[in-house]
């Protein structure tokens, strides 16, 4: 039975974190003012500060900082080396544009730095794909950070397109173990008065996961969806300090999470596309269906495969995504940043942001609140 593999790995593992329902960020207070003003010619004058939809950011266009990347190593809590990128907002547009791995370009400047002058910023952690690499949506990070966001995505060593050493059932328990250790790593940058991200992170505020096919399992288990090994064992590798969770074309690890997703008590978005051929569009049904967690959001995109989310692997068109059969790319990606930022307002700032959820003909939305 393949899980066996998975049980003798982990052993007897117990669960170092349990979910804590009152963990997740700190909501800002809705600013509520009401000023009634009377005269004795019966004049009332209403002003309501409350904010609306006309006040917010347009989320599909790139917000009001510029982004900033650098990169830097540490060693997590596993004994696995994490190579991380780390996207942020800056106040300066710099003159410097990213090259990943001096290959795929990017639009973040490596020669500004972070911008934390109105205090601690929000934190996603991201995780890749099997086989893949750190910046695999390095678009998507881009964007989340001209809005504000830090963005932190560790390569997970052994699982990546230069090191595919480590074996799978290794990668089930350890792959959640870098995205909690990424994000203590954040904690203790903006701890130390010498990192340029000093004061940017506070830990109490948490952070959301997300993850791409396999970091889709990743950021849900995260999250708290349980690990089952098969024997009727499960195993808890979530991190309490996760207040939102997305996936985008998630794998459920060969059915290792299906019976664990209701065990997911933070707010989710799961996007994927109608013609996944890596994943397939019912197994991430599954998933979704398996969750009991609220909000949630279910999105499909009709004429999209696996790789629609990843413009690093459609340079040379192979489907699944690629080419002139699929939704076009740059738009493709133009719905996903709306989708991710949205949503994620929506969770941590104003549940009017939620209302800027792309609408579009191959598009479908299945929402729970």
């Amino acid at each position: 039975m393949r899980w066996m593999g998975l049980l003798f790995l982990i052993g007897c593992r117990s669960s170092s974190v349990v979910l804590d329902d009152t963990s997740g960020p700190v909501d800002e207070a809705d600013a509520d003012t009401d000023t009634d003003t009377d005269t004795d010619t019966d004049t009332d004058t209403d002003t309501d500060t409350d904010t609306d939809t006309d006040t917010l950011p347009d989320y599909s266009e790139p917000g009001t900082w510029h982004p900033g990347v650098f990169t830097m190593d540490s060693w997590g809590s596993t004994g696995a080396w994490l190579y991380k990128e780390i996207w942020y907002p800056s106040a300066s547009k710099g003159s410097t544009t990213v090259v990943y791995d001096d290959w795929w370009e990017g639009s973040a400047y490596t020669d500004v730095a972070p911008d934390c002058s109105d205090g601690p910023l929000p934190v996603v952690v991201h995780s890749h794909g099997n086989n893949s690499v750190r910046y695999e949506v390095d678009y998507l990070a881009e964007h989340l950070a001209s809005h504000g966001y830090i963005v932190v995505a560790p390569d997970h060593y052994g699982n990546t397109w230069y090191n595919n050493t480590v074996d799978i059932y290794t990668l089930f328990w350890r792959r959640p173990a870098d995205i909690a250790d990424s994000f203590t790593w954040l904690v203790s940058q903006s701890e130390d008065p010498t990192s340029s991200l000093y004061g940017c992170v506070d830990e109490s505020a948490g952070y959301a996961a997300m993850g791409y096919s396999f970091g889709g399992y990743t950021s849900f288990v995260t999250s708290g969806a349980l690990v089952n090994d098969g024997l009727g064992g499960y195993y808890d590798f979530s991190d309490y300090r996760v207040w939102a969770v997305v996936g985008l074309s998630p794998w459920d690890a060969y059915g290792a999470i299906s019976p664990g997703m209701g065990e997911i008590s933070v707010p989710a978005l799961t996007i994927t596309g109608q013609r996944d051929l890596t994943v397939g569009v019912e197994e991430v049904r599954g998933l979704v269906d398996d969750m009991t967690t609220t909000p949630r959001y279910y999105g499909e995109f009709e004429n999209a495969g696996h790789f629609s989310f990843t413009p690093l692997y459609c340079s040379d068109p192979i489907g699944d995504g690629c080419g002139q059969d699929y939704m076009d790319q740059d738009v493709f990606v133009g719905l996903v940043k709306p989708a991710v930022l949205s949503f994620l307002e929506s969770i941590r700032f104003d549940e009017d942001a939620i209302e800027q959820l792309p609408e579009y003909e191959e598009l479908n939305w299945e929402i729970v609140e």
